[in-house]
């Protein structure tokens, strides 16, 4: 969560008096420092994280835990990804290409045509899922 810190200066903490000036050393806050100066820093409310957010961020994860070649883990990361937005076909696709590049052919082109049905502009989607069922033994004219 991203934290921004806010000055609140409606006026002057002691005497109340409305600054209509902006202060010569922070121009964009109001501050008269022949008054009392002080002033209260307050942190805003956080802002809630979306299931959208949630699910890109355990996909990022997992893609990081696959370049480190953790594949259990980056495995567990995408299903966590797709249980937070199963609709997310290109967490789908990731966790095929998975699949694929562990030699789990058919079911890397199941992961893959279900990311297909989803999404069917994603191109590279279309490009996995050729190459899966050609590794996967169905041959060339299902694969392609």
């Amino acid at each position: 969560m991203r934290m921004a810190w806010a000055l609140q200066s409606s006026g002057c903490c002691r005497c109340g008096l409305i600054l209509d000036a902006p202060c010569v050393y922070q121009t964009n806050w109001r501050y008269r420092p022949d008054c009392c100066g002080e002033q209260k820093i307050v942190t805003p409310a956080a802002v809630p994280t979306t299931q959208r957010q949630l699910a890109q961020r355990a996909n990022d994860r997992s893609l990081q835990l696959y370049k480190e070649k953790h594949y259990a883990a980056a495995e567990s990361q995408f299903t966590a990804a797709l249980k937070l937005r199963p609709d997310f076909a290109l967490a789908v696709n990731n966790l095929g290409f998975l699949d694929y590049k562990q030699e789990k052919h058919p079911e890397a082109a199941r992961w893959i045509e279900n990311a297909i049905k989803m999404d069917p502009s994603r191109a590279i989607a279309h490009l996995n899922l050729g190459d899966a069922r050609a590794r996967g033994g169905e041959g060339e004219k299902k694969a392609y």
